[in-house]
């Protein structure tokens, strides 16, 4: 009897990602049978610097590192069962993901006008933003 893992993840891209923002992913693959238990691991290629992928849950996380451009990681990850019977049994399956160079800020102004032709009067006006790079 055949013992192999099934991929519920599907092949591909799994999205892309702004560098220096956690994130997380879940891998997911079923055993044949609802005993085995399944293990995750990095077949071939590289995942991006700053994420390390559970070989127990199949979660990949961490914070992807800078990136001076987008860039595209292809990698193979391997399922395999505990089948402790003639063999175990392996399911790869390749993915890719981008990792974005650019974290832009996010501004929130005040709705209306902010500005008239009346300009020398002076007025302050409270600007708030959210930078997901504090290194911007």
């Amino acid at each position: 009897m055949s013992h192999h893992p099934t991929w519920v993840t599907h092949k591909g891209s799994i999205g892309a990602y702004p560098s220096l923002i956690p994130l997380s992913f879940t891998f997911s693959a079923t055993p044949d049978d609802v005993s085995d238990t399944l293990s995750y691991a990095v077949l071939s290629g590289s995942l991006p610097a700053g994420l390390t992928l559970n070989s127990t849950t199949g979660i990949l996380s961490g914070t992807p590192g800078v990136v001076g451009e987008d860039t595209t990681y292809n990698f193979a990850i391997r399922a395999t069962d505990d089948f402790t019977g003639d063999a175990q049994q392996i399911a790869d399956r390749t993915f890719s993901t981008i990792i974005s160079g650019v974290a832009t800020p996010t501004f929130t102004t005040p709705t209306g006008t902010i500005l008239n032709s009346n300009d020398s009067v002076w007025r302050e006006l409270q600007i708030t933003y959210t930078n997901p790079v504090p290194t911007n």
